[in-house]
């Protein structure tokens, strides 16, 4: 390497650039799209049985498991907005 050869500067392979971060909000848009409309069918087959107090019961139970698979896509797009966000910022500065 001569004198005024500059090192090789290594770029992090787990950079999520703009183009990809809208990619991947969308997808996880999508993905918690579905799963609302998966426990809306099941909340609405629910309401439509005849007694009322496991009804109740079953409805909390489904919201509790809505609740529990929304969560990481939730968090994700938490995550991927932030990160929009600062790429935004990052491009201004």
């Amino acid at each position: 390497m001569s004198k005024n050869a500059q090192p090789v500067r290594r770029v992090s392979t787990n950079l999520i650039y703009s183009d990809d971060i809208e990619g991947k909000i969308e997808e996880t848009l999508a993905i918690l799209k579905e799963v609302d409309r998966v426990y809306g069918n099941l909340r609405e087959a629910i309401r439509k049985q005849v007694s009322s107090t496991p009804r109740r019961r079953r409805l909390a139970e489904v919201d509790l498991l809505h609740r529990r698979d929304s969560e990481p896509h939730v968090l994700r797009l938490a995550e991927l907005q932030y990160r929009r966000m600062r790429a935004s910022w990052l491009e201004l500065h």
